[in-house]
C-alpha cells in the first residue's frame, strides 16, 4: 500500500511540475463545469390580438455575441416564415428602443420579414416584449432560427450604408421594445425589390411553447 501511494503522488506531481517553460500549472478544481451561455435565447411570454386575423406575440430575448469581432443577429419579424441567406426587400426602417442604454434595430420591409441587430464583441442585449407577428389560428408551439452573420448586403451595398445612425450597439443594454422612436428610413426606387445577401455564420434553433405566462 505505501509503494502504491508513493507511485500515485509521484504522477501528480509530474503532473503538476509539466508545462510550459515559466509557466507555472494549476489542476482544475474538483466539480467544477463550465456552461456556455448560447447566443440567442427566446421565451414567449404573451399575445395581443390585433385586427383579424392578426395576432402579436411578445418574447423575453437575450442575444449575446461571443466572437471576437462584432456580428449581425438576425431575428424574424414573425413565426410564418423561415429566413433565407439570399431574399428580397424594399426597404429599412431604423428603430431604438429605450431602456438601460438603448438598441438600434433594422427592421427590414417587403418579402424578407426580419429584424436586424449588430452587435459588438463581447455584447449581451436583453430585450422584453420582442414582438412576432402572426396570422390565422395560432399554433401550440413553434420553431424559429436566430441567423448570425458577418456581414449583410443589401443590393450590393453594405448594410451599414442604408443606416443613417451608427448601427453598432452598446456592450450591454436591457430596453422594452415597446419604448420606441423612428430614427431613420430609406426605400428602393419605386419600391422595387432589391436583392439581400447574408454571410451567414451560423443558425441557432428556438423552440418556443406559445402558453401565455400571465
Amino acid at each position: 500500500m505505501k509503494k502504491g501511494r508513493w507511485t500515485i503522488g509521484l504522477v501528480l506531481g509530474l503532473l503538476v511540475a509539466c508545462g510550459e517553460p515559466g509557466q507555472s500549472t494549476t489542476l482544475p478544481k474538483t466539480g467544477t463545469v463550465m456552461i456556455k451561455k448560447p447566443m440567442v435565447e427566446l421565451e414567449y411570454i404573451s399575445k395581443q390580438y390585433q385586427r383579424p386575423p392578426q395576432v402579436k406575440l411578445f418574447f423575453e430575448a437575450i442575444l449575446r455575441n461571443e466572437q471576437a469581432e462584432p456580428r449581425w443577429f438576425i431575428l424574424p419579424d414573425n413565426i410564418d416564415r423561415a429566413t433565407a441567406a439570399t431574399c428580397t426587400t424594399n426597404g429599412l426602417e431604423v428603430w431604438e428602443w429605450s431602456g438601460k442604454n438603448r438598441v438600434i434595430v433594422g427592421q427590414f420591409l417587403g418579402e424578407v420579414g426580419i429584424q436586424v441587430f449588430h452587435l459588438p464583441a463581447g455584447a449581451e442585449l436583453k430585450i422584453h416584449y420582442l414582438a412576432l407577428k402572426h396570422w390565422g389560428e395560432l399554433p401550440a408551439s413553434v420553431n424559429l432560427e436566430a441567423i448570425i452573420a458577418r456581414q449583410i448586403m443589401i443590393d450590393g451595398q453594405p448594410i451599414e450604408s442604408w443606416f443613417e445612425v451608427k448601427s453598432l450597439n452598446e456592450a450591454q443594454a436591457e430596453v422594452k421594445a415597446t419604448d420606441t422612436k423612428l430614427l431613420s428610413s430609406k426605400y428602393t426606387s419605386n419600391l422595387a425589390q432589391v436583392p439581400l445577401s447574408i454571410d451567414e455564420e451560423s443558425r441557432v434553433k428556438l423552440p418556443a411553447q406559445l402558453v401565455d405566462k400571465n
